[in-house]
């Protein structure tokens, strides 16, 4: 959530109050994120980057066991990771053999 769509899903959300634990594989994007936002929080409102790689499960347990144990319950849960494809996705001439080509 530190980039694209995570990141203005983030900013929406921290705007109107929520808590917010969000996650992106580089660290960079994601504290300047947090650096941005920590300024307008709420008194006792929460806002915390969490480094996850999505790829891997035990990086994903941890961002959301940590959200757990502060807040004591998740609410909401958002996927908005998202991976640059070469080409054009919308071409009609693509196959399912040709998009997993490497």
């Amino acid at each position: 959530g530190a980039l694209g769509i995570g990141a203005a899903l983030v900013s929406l959300l921290h705007s109107a109050g929520a808590h917010v634990f969000f996650s992106h594989v580089l660290t960079e994007p994601a504290e300047a994120l947090l650096h941005d936002l920590t300024p307008s929080s709420s008194t006792g409102q929460k806002l915390h980057f969490i480094h996850t790689d999505v790829a891997d499960y035990a990086s994903n347990l941890h961002l959301f066991r940590t959200a757990y144990e502060v807040c004591g319950r998740i609410d909401h849960a958002v996927s908005a990771a998202g991976i640059g494809e070469k080409g054009n996705i919308f071409d009609p001439e693509l196959t399912l053999e040709t998009v997993q080509e490497v």
